[in-house]
């Protein structure tokens, strides 16, 4: 997921790379940077959360939630697999 990742922001930054030269020769038409620059902030944030589940990997904290310490339900882990909480304690929180 994390090579993945990277991938989508490499092909965002050649995209936004590439409207930047293109801007000057479609004056009629809006440009879609700002929508670009927020996919790219999503996907660093995604790749930071990706290789902070990671780093817990190597230190064999995975799947242990940081609030209370009980173990992560595999379920979760799968759907969400940098979950910091549990779902008890992810109620309510954002991660």
């Amino acid at each position: 997921m994390r090579d993945e990742t990277v991938r989508e922001l490499d092909v965002l930054s050649e995209s936004l790379t590439q409207e930047a030269v293109t801007i000057g020769e479609q004056p009629d038409e809006p440009p879609e940077s700002m929508q670009t620059v927020l996919m790219i902030h999503r996907q660093r944030k995604l790749l930071h959360s990706l290789e902070a589940a990671l780093v817990r990997i190597e230190q064999r904290t995975y799947g242990t939630c940081s609030s209370c310490g009980n173990p992560i339900d595999k379920g979760r882990l799968e759907a969400i697999p940098y979950a910091t909480l549990c779902v008890e304690c992810g109620r309510g929180k954002q991660e």
